[in-house]
């Protein structure tokens, strides 16, 4: 297994779209089974050597119940942006994923890859509320038809089936 960081600084185009890609399944699979990773930098995920990414720190985990998916409010004034201490409260279990991307990813082609929910505070309140209500549904989306073909259900359920 090859740390993520270390993966997407030596790929490019397609293998790092599909990098990212990944990245953000992992997150979301975990999200569905009621696991939030807590720190979601790069060098905390590996890739396979089947292109899948995994979650391996599992230091700072914790129920998606347990979490509070914020925005950040706008600043009251200019100024409230270059202060130390943040212009909004901050309870514990209070999530911003909206300032999750701008600092685990780093440069415009990581960007470019990513898709937008990982910013988004309303998808991850509502995965918290379905996992509240213990109805989660799976979000095992793959990135490339060949990695959909490689799903263990897939390659094995035939056989299972068959005997």
């Amino acid at each position: 297994m090859v740390p993520l960081n270390i993966w997407l600084e030596q790929v490019d185009g397609q293998a790092l779209r599909d990098a990212v890609e990944e990245y953000g399944n992992a997150i979301r699979q975990l999200a569905a089974a009621n696991i939030f990773p807590g720190d979601m930098l790069f060098k905390n995920f590996g890739v396979t050597r089947h292109g899948r990414v995994v979650f391996y720190d599992y230091d700072e985990i914790c129920y998606m119940t347990e979490v509070n998916f914020r925005e950040i409010p706008p600043p009251r004034y200019p100024e409230d942006e270059l202060a130390s201490e943040p212009w909004y409260s901050v309870s514990p279990g209070d999530v911003f994923p909206g300032r999750v991307p701008p600092l685990a990813l780093r440069g415009p082609a990581y960007r470019a890859a990513a898709r937008g929910d990982a910013r988004r505070s309303a998808a991850g309140r509502l995965l918290a509320a379905s996992c509240r209500r213990a109805s989660a549904t799976a979000t095992w989306r793959m990135s490339t038809p060949t990695a959909v073909a490689q799903r263990f259900c897939v390659r094995y359920g035939a056989m299972q089936q068959a005997g």
